[in-house]
């Protein structure tokens, strides 16, 4: 079995605490080898300390433990008890992504000025190549976009692509 290997690129002019910023990233699982983002002071930037990580992204996941009654937690919240009754009845794990506005409310706060972009691209051998970006402005206006392509064979390439936004200021939120 392949995996997808690539990166994670922080890039743009953005400003702030480098170390806050950091911080806040590594709230969410950006890629499942849950490399940690560091601030770099001398080059002004936040990145990863290596490539070749396992399907990096810009689509963080967030667990939810789901019991077997129905009710439903997020992980990162949930209780003791909660966590004991999950493990004892055996309740499955289900999985969403991070939404823009979730996003941009912990990233933006930290942001004194400027746009910070976060660029996923990963490549699985002979199957397929992918490209993500986010985008968060100070002013906490959030986009996103992943492009895919797939090949079935060597004459019928496939590609797919998908974009979203979310505008703070009226609120709206597009895909």
């Amino acid at each position: 079995m392949s995996d997808a290997y690539g990166t994670i690129v922080v890039c743009g002019n953005y400003r702030g605490n480098l170390n806050e910023i950091a911080d806040a990233l590594n709230l969410f699982e950006w890629n499942a080898d849950y490399e940690k983002f560091h601030a770099y002071k001398d080059a002004h930037v936040v990145g990863l300390e290596r490539n070749g990580i396992q399907y990096p992204t810009v689509f963080p996941e967030r667990h939810i433990l789901v019991l077997n009654d129905g009710r439903r937690y997020f992980a990162d919240e949930a209780d003791e008890t909660t966590t004991e009754d999950w493990e004892a009845e055996g309740g499955e794990i289900d999985v969403e992504f991070y939404s823009l506005e979730q996003l941009s409310k912990v990233i933006s706060p930290l942001l004194t000025k400027g746009t910070i972009e976060i660029v996923a691209v990963a490549y699985e051998k002979s199957t397929y190549a992918y490209y993500e970006r986010l985008v968060i402005r100070s002013d906490g206006y959030a986009e996103r976009h992943r492009h895919n392509s797939t090949i079935f064979s060597k004459n019928e390439p496939w590609s797919t692509c998908e974009s979203e936004y979310f505008d703070p200021r009226t609120k709206k939120r597009a895909a």
